[in-house]
């Protein structure tokens, strides 16, 4: 039986950021492979609490 591992905001804020890691932070690869524009990416960071460049760390 499935067994959830959070709620859908948190299984997407993982897989992005595990596809930013992929990356190494580099956002426009992360975004193409997410299939979002990478104004979409930025602003989902940005809800994450994530910015600056290369960062794939939460802002403190």
């Amino acid at each position: 039986m499935y067994e959830p591992k959070g709620t859908l905001d948190d299984v997407g804020e993982r897989h992005t950021l595990e596809v930013l890691n992929k990356h190494d932070g580099h956002r426009a690869n992360t975004a193409k492979e997410l299939g979002i524009g990478l104004a979409t990416l930025k602003r989902r960071l940005k809800l994450m609490g994530i910015s600056g460049r290369g960062s794939t760390a939460p802002a403190a």
